[in-house]
């Protein structure tokens, strides 16, 4: 409705059609206020399911973490187990709002992808050219433009961020350790006994940092 409102009010405004363009003023408050509504539902539609999803999948992880004292083995092991409550959190919140973003994304993009490719071939036409001695013509050329880039740009994207998704899962564990490295030395700082932080802990505070941006590098460079 927006694009054929698009349509009749430019064509109102060449022909400097006066009453047309105070008609069109008028439907464009109804359509605004219909695509207003339709943007806070969607928005607030998107947002419900974010936080419908990471509540069930952090109550699911918690109630694993809790369940047989599991929390007091993970001093014992090293590696993506370490840090299990920043974990939880971040890898909870980017498993369930990147998806949902995703699913929305796509759907707009298909929606407008169908309004669009139906005004492309009422548009567009055919293109006759000679090649060889042989007229050929090639039907909605514009739809096949529009696909074959659309196509070509989806595959270059892939092969350039073919390696981000592991990098960035290693920049938020760096993150996590890093966080929990300042973390013990400021419990230490509050404790009542007057014990201070050894060089170990302080070292490991330093590690953390450089991995830290060690990371955050190589996701520049990815």
């Amino acid at each position: 409705m927006l694009n054929y409102w698009n349509r009749d009010f430019f064509n109102a405004l060449e022909r400097r059609d006066g009453a047309l363009l105070w008609s069109q003023a008028l439907i464009f408050i109804p359509l605004a206020c219909c695509y207003i509504a339709l943007a806070v539902v969607a928005v607030w539609g998107r947002m419900t399911m974010q936080r419908k999803w990471r509540q069930w999948l952090t109550t699911h992880l918690i109630t694993l973490w809790l369940t047989n004292d599991r929390y007091r083995r993970l001093k014992f092991v090293s590696g993506e187990y370490q840090n299990a409550e920043y974990r939880i959190s971040f890898d909870a919140r980017i498993a369930t709002d990147a998806p949902v973003d995703l699913a929305f994304g796509l759907l707009t993009s298909a929606l407008t992808a169908l309004v669009f490719i139906q005004v492309l071939w009422s548009v567009g036409g055919n293109l006759t050219f000679v090649l060889s001695e042989r007229e050929l013509t090639v039907p909605a050329y514009l739809v096949i433009g529009v696909v074959v880039y659309s196509l070509a740009f989806t595959a270059v994207m892939i092969a350039v961020g073919r390696n981000l998704t592991s990098v960035i899962q290693a920049e938020t564990q760096a993150e996590a350790e890093l966080r929990a490295a300042a973390n013990h030395i400021r419990e230490i700082g509050e404790a009542t006994s007057q014990a201070a932080a050894e060089p170990e802990d302080h070292r490991n505070l330093w590690h953390a940092l450089r991995q830290t941006l060690i990371c955050w590098r190589h996701c520049a460079g990815s």
